[in-house]
């Protein structure tokens, strides 16, 4: 079970940084020592996840795989929680080059609003990264981002991954 993983401002808070300059590593308990690159394959994902990720039940979120369609509002949400080092068209478009063996990219959809995303790589050894994960700050703290981080780590697991790096 994957339970919060950092605790940022919200409501006049200050953040609390639960790793400082430290990669977070989730390790299956039956994992072996790394081997040769294994052969990925595409994503094993249904067309579309329909989980409630809301506390008070009334919401359901759709996860589903990103689409250049997606790009305003992402680009949107990625410039207001991240103004400094926000991601640019030109890099997601290049990630959207990448084969759908390397990588992967949700999004979170209460609707038609999308609502957060997140994204994957693949490189091929026993580790996948956690690339990029985002959820708007009205729905904060109402399990949209552990959806998605859940969704990529299965994704890993169904790959045959042994690591996932979550590098804050």
């Amino acid at each position: 079970t994957l339970c919060a993983l950092a605790v940022g401002a919200r409501d006049g808070q200050a953040a609390v940084p639960l790793l400082v300059a430290e990669p977070l590593y989730l390790r299956r308990p039956d994992a072996r020592e790394p081997g040769p690159p294994k052969k990925v394959t595409p994503p094993h994902l249904p067309r579309a996840l329909i989980m409630s990720a809301c506390t008070d039940g009334q919401s359901t979120i759709r996860l589903r795989e990103m689409k250049r369609a997606d790009m305003p509002a992402i680009i949107s949400l990625e410039r207001e929680l991240f103004p400094e080092d926000a991601w640019t068209p030109e890099m997601f478009a290049a990630e959207f080059a990448q084969p759908p063996s390397r990588r992967l990219y949700l999004v979170a959809e209460d609707g038609n609003a999308l609502v957060g995303y997140a994204g994957m790589m693949f490189t091929g050894g026993s580790q996948a990264d956690v690339v990029t994960l985002a959820v708007t700050p009205v729905r904060w703290g109402e399990g949209t981002g552990t959806a998605l981080l859940t969704a990529l780590v299965d994704e890993a697991d169904k790959r045959g991954y042994e690591e996932v790096l979550l590098e804050v």
